[in-house]
């Protein structure tokens, strides 16, 4: 059984002081869609306000794309669009700490629950208008 991971691509690169994190993660993402980069139109509306803070989109180019945010570090991912419906990443240092205040105090969830439940959330369209401690993320 193919689960369509295998066509996923990942890079990530320093975002330099006072850079503009989001252009270099869109600049992965063209990279990542090799040639269909420089045609693809990235976009990332709110679908709620309409502001440019949304979930990535590719428009002419069959991709789905994923940013995050982790410290300096821009991470991007593309995946074929035929391999699955949606797609989303999150990424965070392994020494970043919060993990069990945001998904529950004593529930002994990690760094990696979080990135999950964050990646869950994006990728199903809720974001963080969702209650994190609720979502339970299994393989």
């Amino acid at each position: 059984m193919s689960t369509g991971l295998e066509s996923v691509r990942l890079a990530w690169s320093a975002v330099p002081e006072g850079g503009d994190r989001r252009a270099v993660a869109w600049g992965l993402v063209r990279e990542l869609l090799g040639d269909a980069g420089p045609s693809a139109r990235l976009t990332n509306p709110c679908a709620y306000c309409g502001g440019p803070h949304g979930p990535l989109r590719v428009g002419g180019a069959p991709y789905l794309a994923g940013i995050a945010y982790a410290r300096d570090l821009a991470v991007a991912a593309v995946v074929d669009a035929h391999a699955t419906r949606t797609f989303a990443i999150d990424a965070e240092p392994d020494d970043a700490s919060g993990a069990g205040l945001v998904l529950g105090a004593g529930a002994g969830r990690t760094v990696r629950d979080w990135v999950r439940v964050e990646a869950a959330l994006k990728a199903d369209g809720r974001g963080l208008r969702v209650d994190p401690a609720l979502v339970e993320v299994r393989e």
